[in-house]
C-alpha cells in the first residue's frame, strides 16, 4: 500500500496570507482534510497528515515527516496572495525524483478540470520553483496554490463549500490517478448516511444552505474545518454542517463541547442511520438558558459582515445570526455563549474596550436589537482614522492599519444627507488615551485622524484624503539619478558576474517617474541578494522588489519581462512617495499599487517597517549599498582618468 503525506500549509501562529480577516491556513486545512477523507474512503492508501488542527509546524518538520515515513508522495496544499488570480502547481526547479513531472501533469489537469469551467478559474500553469517542501523531500512532491486569498473573486470561491468540495475531489482523484491507487471494492460510506461505528459531529442543521455556509465560515475562523452534507428528513431537506467523524464516542463529545464553548450550542452527534434530533433551522431562538454575547445588531447584512471581519482582526471569532423582530430583519453578530452571566459580561466589557459599544447580552430569545451603530451617546471618545465618501477608500485605510497592527472597522454615518464611511480604531473613556491613539495614527502617516465624542458630528470629512507623509529626514526617494546604467551593472557584476543588466531600465523608469533609479537599483540588489535570488522570489518572476512576497508558498508577484519587473518596482516606490496619479503614458503594472497609502514615505528611511517588516534599518541598508556603488564608480572613473592622462602624455 502506498503512503501519501498531505501537508496543510501554515497553521498556528503562522496564518499564511491574510485578507479582510480571512486567513490562508484555515482554507488550506479544510481542503487538506477533505482530500484525506475522499482518498481514505475510496482508495487503498495510507494517508499521513502533517497537521489536522490549527498548529504551528516548521517547514523542516513537515518534510521530515515525509522522509521518516518513506512516503511515496508528498502533497502540500496552499493558497496564494499578491494580487493575482487563479490556480497553479509547483515542483522543484532542480533534480527531480522519477515521475514527478508526470504526477504534476496529472494532478494539475484533474484539479483544474474540476474547477476551471464550472467556476471560471484561471489556469496559471504548471511551474517550477526552489521551495523547501519540494526540494527537501526524498520522494516526488507537489505544492498546489489553489486560489488567491487577496482576490475578492477567488476569496468568494474559497468561502463556497461547493467549491471546496469540488477542488478537493479534483485533487484527490488526481493523486489517485497519478499514483495508480487501487480503488476499494466497497468504498467507505459517505458522511451523510454513515455507518454504525462512526460518530459524526454536526455543528448545526439548517433548512437554508446559505446559513450552513455561514456556519462553515464561523468554524473556519476557529481553525475548524467543516463541510455541508444535505439530508432529507420526513420529506424536508436539511443542510448539516459536519465537523468530524470519530470511532470513539468520547472524542466526538469532546468536539461537541469545543463547539459549544465557541457559542455553537446547536451541535449534536449522529451515528449510523440515525436521524438528527429536531433540527435547528435558524439558531437565533435559543432555549438552552445560555447568555449569548451579541457584538452588534444590524439591518444591513453587509454591516454585520464588516463587524465580523473587524472582530477577526482582534482574534475574536463570531458569526451572523439572522432574526426577525416585529417584522424587521436584523443580522446579529454573535461572539460567544456562556452558562454564567459573569463570563458573558466580561466579553461585553472587552468588546466595549475595542470600541464596540453596542455589544449586549441576550438570553432565551430576548429581543434587544440595536440598529446600525453610528450615533453613540455613551460619552466615549472614539478615534476615527479617516472619514470617506467612498467605502473602498475606507477599506484601503483598514488595510493600512492592519499592516501597522492596528484594528479598525467601518461605521457608516449620515451627515447633512451625505453618507460617510468612518474608520474607527478605538473608543476610550479618557480623552487623554484617545489623543495618544490619534498621535500614533499621525506618526504612521494618517494626519486626518480625529476624535469623536458621543453625539458630536465629525469634521466635514475628506472624501479621498491624501495624507501628507510623516516627517522623515533623510535622502529622498524622489530626485535625480546620478549613476549611469553601466556603472550600476558593472558594480553588481563584481559580486555576481551572472547578474542581468537592468541598469538601463532603472535609469529609464526612474527618470520617467522622478524616482532615484540608482537607489532603486540598490534596493533591488538588497531584495534579490545581488540578483542571486536566494530568498522567496525566483529569477523567473522578474520581481526585483519582493512585491507581494509574504512567506513560504507566497513568493510574490510575477512579471512577464525584466523591463516590466523594473517598471513595477519604480511604480511601487512612486505609490509610497507621491500622491500624484500614474503618468498618463503608463499603465498600472504594480499589482499592489492601490494597497499602499499614497505619499506615506518621502525618504528611503521612511520605508522602514513598511516595505519590509520589521525592517527597522531597511532604508539605511539600501543606502549603504548605494554608497558602495558610488565608491566603485569613482574608483573606475579615477582609473580611467589616470589612463586618459597617460594617453595625453603620449600625444
Amino acid at each position: 500500500m502506498k503512503t501519501v503525506v498531505i501537508d496543510a500549509g501554515h497553521g498556528g501562529s503562522d496564518p499564511g496570507a491574510t485578507y479582510r480577516g480571512f486567513q490562508e491556513k484555515t482554507f488550506n486545512l479544510s481542503i487538506a482534510l477533505n482530500v484525506q477523507r475522499i482518498l481514505s474512503q475510496n482508495y487503498q492508501v495510507s494517508i499521513i497528515m502533517t497537521r489536522t488542527t490549527d498548529t504551528s509546524l516548521s517547514l523542516t518538520a513537515r518534510t521530515n515527516i515525509a522522509n521518516r515515513n518513506n512516503a511515496d508522495f508528498f502533497l502540500s496544499i496552499h493558497n496564494n496572495a499578491a494580487g493575482g488570480s487563479g490556480f497553479e502547481t509547483y515542483i522543484y526547479n532542480g533534480p527531480l525524483s522519477p515521475n514527478t513531472q508526470t504526477y504534476q501533469n496529472i494532478i494539475h489537469e484533474s484539479t483544474y478540470n474540476a474547477i476551471g469551467n464550472k467556476y471560471n478559474v484561471r489556469d496559471r500553469g504548471k511551474k517550477r520553483a526552489n521551495l523547501h517542501v519540494t526540494r527537501e523531500t526524498d520522494m516526488s512532491s507537489l505544492l498546489i496554490e489553489v486560489l488567491f486569498v487577496d482576490n475578492d473573486g477567488d476569496l468568494a470561491l474559497l468561502r463556497n463549500s461547493n467549491f471546496i468540495n469540488d477542488v478537493s475531489r479534483g485533487i484527490a482523484e488526481g493523486v489517485a490517478d497519478a499514483l495508480n491507487l487501487p480503488r476499494k471494492s466497497q468504498p467507505d460510506p459517505q458522511p451523510s448516511p454513515g455507518d454504525d461505528s462512526l460518530y459524526r459531529v454536526i455543528a448545526g442543521s439548517f433548512r437554508n444552505r446559505e446559513n450552513a455556509e455561514q456556519r462553515i465560515e464561523a468554524l473556519s475562523q476557529e481553525g475548524i474545518p467543516g463541510f455541508v452534507v444535505p439530508t432529507t428528513i420526513s420529506g424536508t431537506q436539511y443542510f448539516r454542517v459536519q465537523t468530524g467523524a470519530f470511532s470513539n464516542e468520547a472524542n466526538a463529545k469532546e468536539q461537541v463541547e469545543r463547539l459549544k464553548r465557541i457559542g455553537i450550542t446547536s451541535a449534536f452527534i449522529i451515528r449510523g442511520e440515525e436521524s438528527s434530533p429536531a433540527p435547528d433551522p435558524e439558531p437565533e431562538k435559543p432555549t438552552d438558558g445560555l447568555y449569548r454575547v451579541i457584538a452588534g445588531s444590524f439591518r444591513n447584512r453587509e454591516n454585520a459582515e464588516q463587524r465580523v471581519q473587524s472582530l477577526s482582526r482582534e482574534g475574536i471569532t463570531s458569526f451572523i445570526v439572522q432574526t426577525d423582530i416585529s417584522g424587521v430583519t436584523y443580522y446579529r453578530v454573535q461572539t460567544g455563549a456562556f452558562s454564567e452571566q459573569e463570563n458573558a459580561q466580561e466579553l461585553v466589557d472587552r468588546l466595549k474596550s475595542l470600541g464596540i459599544t453596542d455589544a449586549f447580552i441576550t438570553r432565551e430569545g430576548e429581543t434587544q436589537p440595536d440598529p446600525d451603530p453610528g450615533t453613540p451617546s455613551d460619552g466615549l471618545y472614539r478615534v476615527i482614522a479617516g472619514s470617506f465618501r467612498n467605502r473602498e477608500n475606507a477599506e484601503k485605510r483598514i488595510e493600512l492599519l492592519e499592516r501597522e497592527g492596528i484594528a479598525g472597522f467601518i461605521v457608516q454615518a449620515e451627515i447633512s444627507g451625505v453618507t460617510y464611511y468612518r474608520v474607527q480604531t478605538g473608543a476610550f473613556s479618557e480623552k487623554e488615551n484617545a489623543e495618544e491613539q490619534v498621535e500614533r495614527l499621525k506618526a504612521i502617516g494618517i494626519p486626518d485622524a480625529f476624535i469623536l465624542q458621543g453625539e458630536d458630528a465629525p469634521p466635514p470629512g475628506d472624501p479621498d484624503p491624501d495624507p501628507e507623509p510623516p516627517a522623515d529626514d533623510g535622502y529622498t526617494i524622489q530626485g535625480d539619478t546620478y549613476l549611469t546604467a553601466c556603472q550600476m551593472d558593472d558594480y553588481v557584476k563584481t559580486v555576481n558576474p551572472d547578474a542581468p543588466e537592468l541598469g538601463r531600465f532603472y535609469v529609464q523608469y526612474g527618470e520617467a517617474y522622478g524616482i532615484r533609479g540608482d537607489v532603486a537599483f540598490a534596493q533591488a540588489i538588497h531584495e534579490t541578494d545581488y540578483f542571486r535570488f536566494t530568498g522567496l522570489v525566483d529569477a523567473e518572476q522578474n520581481n526585483y522588489a519582493g512585491i507581494g512576497a509574504t512567506g513560504p508558498g507566497n513568493p510574490g508577484a510575477e512579471f512577464s519581462t525584466p523591463e516590466e519587473g523594473v517598471h513595477a518596482h519604480i511604480q511601487h516606490l512612486y505609490a509610497y512617495t507621491s500622491t500624484e496619479p500614474i503618468p498618463s503614458r503608463f499603465e498600472k503594472v504594480d499589482p499592489r499599487f492601490d494597497l499602499v497609502t499614497r505619499g506615506i514615505a518621502s525618504s528611503w528611511s521612511g520605508l522602514n517597517g513598511r516595505w519590509a517588516v520589521p525592517g527597522d534599518n531597511y532604508g539605511q541598508l539600501i543606502l549603504q549599498i548605494h554608497e558602495r556603488n558610488i565608491e566603485h564608480a569613482l574608483e573606475e572613473m579615477e582609473e580611467q582618468r589616470e589612463q586618459l592622462n597617460d594617453v595625453l602624455e603620449e600625444l
